[in-house]
Parts: structure tokens; sequence; C-alpha cells
């Protein structure tokens, strides 16, 4: 049985791995953080190369492109970072990760264009949009917000900015839908 002990002691290991800044364990975190945010990064392709119309495709495109902007310093500079005698390996691990979204816009264009059945497609659609979701919750809690809680901003303040970003988003969202 989980209890609330268990759950508080796991959080507060997590934070600790993910804020400390040791040489192997840099280079490990930053690795692990690349590795999640460019299985990230297919998918979010995946989900653009399965668009059907046009219109989708460019609204699609463009979100990307603002997200991944984002995306991509904060992945770069995270792995710079930690690992700033390893150029080779940080230049390498960037590349690696720039080429993922096309490579995951590629395959999912490959399944819009096949012959599977189309409940076969919408299941797998639906899989890798939830992978798509449970990575880009991994990353948010336990890479950006275990750092962000070891800091001296209230964490007050940052709960009430995390609600209003949310907030902000999903009020566009909705507007943006119908």
């Amino acid at each position: 049985r989980i209890t609330n002990k268990a759950i508080r002691q796991v959080i507060e290991e997590s934070v600790k791995y993910a804020t400390s800044e040791t040489g192997e364990s840099s280079f490990l975190k930053s690795l692990t953080f690349t590795i999640a945010m460019s299985f990230h990064s297919i998918l979010e392709g995946f989900a653009l190369g399965v668009q059907g119309t046009t219109s989708r495709i460019l609204t699609l495109f463009f979100s990307l492109l603002l997200h991944k902007s984002i995306e991509a310093f904060s992945v770069g500079l995270q792995v710079a970072k930690g690992n700033t005698s390893r150029m080779k390996a940080v230049i390498g691990t960037i590349l690696i990760y720039a080429l993922m979204t096309p490579i995951g816009s590629m395959l999912g264009a490959a399944l819009q264009s096949s012959s599977i059945d189309p409940m076969h497609k919408l299941g797998a659609v639906l899989l890798f949009e939830s992978l798509a979701a449970g990575t880009f919750i991994y990353v948010t809690f336990l890479e950006v917000l275990a750092r962000e809680k070891e800091n001296e901003i209230n964490s007050l303040h940052q709960l009430i900015s995390i609600v209003i970003g949310f907030s902000l988003i999903a009020l566009l969202q909705f507007l943006t839908t119908g």
C-alpha cells in the first residue's frame, strides 16, 4: 500500500536527484532530459504528420514552430550547462534532438497515407498522443518544476504563475476551437 509518506519521500529524492550537480550525474541527467524531450519531439512531429487538411497542418506547424523554439533553447541550455567539457557530446545530442520532430512527422505522414483500417489509424494516433502527453508531464514535473522548487522564489508565487499560465492556454484553446 502506498502511503503519503512514501509519496513524499519519492518526490524529495527526485528533487535531490534533479538538482544535484556532480560531473557524471550532470551528464546522465542532461542525457535523460534530452532523450525524454527527443521522444516527445518525435511524437509532436507525428501529430503534425497525421493532420488531414492544409489548414490543420499550417495551424499545428506554426504552433510547433513557436513551441519548439522555446523548447530547443531549453534543451540546448540544459545540455550545455552541465557538460561544458564535452562539446562533441553536446553538439551530437542537440543534432539528434533537432532531427526528432522531422522524423516523427515523416512517420505520421507515412501512417496517414497508408491503407490501414481507419480505426487502427485512430488507435495509433491516440496511443502516440497519449505518450506525448506522458513525456510532457514527466519533463514538467520531474525535470523543470523539481529544479524550480529548490530556488529562493516563493513557492506560492510559482504555483500562482503556473495556474495563471495553464488558465490562459486553456482559455485560448477554448476560444480558438469554438
